[in-house]
């Protein structure tokens, strides 16, 4: 990220996480027998042999064929039965399929809203003040998982949530930033004092970062490479996810002119924005530079739009309110979003392209 992978330790406390997500998950295990066996009493009185069926069915250790399960695989009541009792996560090696493999049996839905409805109601010490704190836990925190679990302390007003299910993108929890208890607000004006200068410039860094990165790929420098998905490796340096599509014509030759030039194939990987660098430069002669003007690439949602949006934006530097609110979005879009290298195609003399090996 433009601000310093420091900036991102610094919102997100993932040492506090972890401490918090055990105190979470010992608390929520002891309450697993019991929230399973009410949720099977009520499936069973109001649906006679649906225990038995799911047994065979979508809750089968090796799932069947998805067809025979239409009209079941989203059900509220049924869903979180499956993860419940007889996940790994959550029941250990004796479990028939992990969160993620149970996950992909509801994929329509996706396994964090399957369960909302039935999450464990449960306390832990408030971890500002220690008194107890409600805590709803619709994924249990495992080995691999904060889980997704939210906290609400009465005495002191501490507030947060973690959402990391193995079917959805990581979202930290990071009160520094959205709650609005004494010791929060107090960690919120620190964040902004030692970030708020630097993170004024953010457009300008992102830039940068990004012109670093194009240099770095273009340059053939090691450990910076295209994978064959069309994702560039950066390595440590610059860690994040960036794809390279071509954006533009250079050398004032015609969009048009240069298509028809082209070779079937790579017309196609153009069209699909398959393209990798490497390949027209070295089969076509094709010369391809990264532009370094950041787009987000929103893999399916248009909100990455907006959260990219208000990043690139920024925020009041009067206001520290205003500079927690920009943070909200620039550690959002650096956790989950995606950004994109345009690549300029500067063509070669014609005759180059038209002699050049199919």
């Amino acid at each position: 990220m433009a601000l310093g992978t420091d900036f991102i330790a610094a919102v997100i406390d993932r040492a506090h996480l972890a401490e918090a997500s055990a105190a979470v998950r010992s608390a929520a295990l002891a309450q697993v027998s019991d929230h399973v066996a009410a949720m099977k009493s009520r499936l069973e009185s109001s649906r006679p042999g649906i225990l038995a069926w799911l047994d065979k069915n979508q809750h089968a250790r090796v799932w069947p064929m998805p067809h025979p399960m239409m009209g079941v695989l989203g059900d509220h009541d049924v869903a979180p039965l499956g993860y419940w009792e007889h996940s790994k996560d959550v029941v250990g090696a004796t479990g028939r399929y992990t969160a993620l493999e149970y996950s992909a049996r509801i994929d329509t839905m996706g396994l964090t809203n399957a369960l909302k409805r039935n999450s464990i109601k449960t306390s832990i010490p408030c971890p500002v003040c220690s008194q107890p704190a409600a805590v709803a836990v619709t994924i249990l925190p495992a080995d691999e998982s904060f889980g997704v679990w939210s906290l609400e302390c009465s005495t002191c007003g501490h507030k947060e949530a973690v959402q990391d299910a193995p079917d959805m993108s990581f979202t930290a929890s990071a009160p520094a930033l959205t709650c609005k208890c004494k010791a929060c607000a107090a960690r919120g004006d620190e964040l902004f004092s030692v970030y708020g200068p630097r993170a004024t410039r953010f457009p300008e860094l992102m830039d940068n970062v990004l012109i670093e990165a194009a240099g770095r790929l273009m340059g053939h420098e090691p450990g910076w490479t295209l994978a064959h998905d069309g994702t560039a490796h950066f390595g440590e340096g610059l860690a994040g996810r960036y794809f390279e599509v071509p954006v533009q014509v250079a050398a004032g030759t015609a969009r048009g002119s240069f298509y028809s030039s082209l070779p079937a194939d790579v017309k196609a990987q153009l069209g699909s924005s398959g393209v990798f660098s490497a390949l027209l430069e070295r089969t076509y002669g094709v010369d391809p530079q990264l532009s370094y003007c950041a787009i987000p690439a929103f893999d399916g949602s248009a909100g990455w739009q907006h959260t990219f949006s208000m990043a690139r934006v920024g925020f009041d530097p009067s206001d520290g309110q205003s500079f927690l609110l920009w943070a909200e979005h620039a550690v959002a879009f650096a956790l989950s979003g995606t950004l994109v290298l345009p690549m300029l195609v500067t063509v070669p003399e014609p005759s180059r392209l038209v002699d050049a090996p199919a």
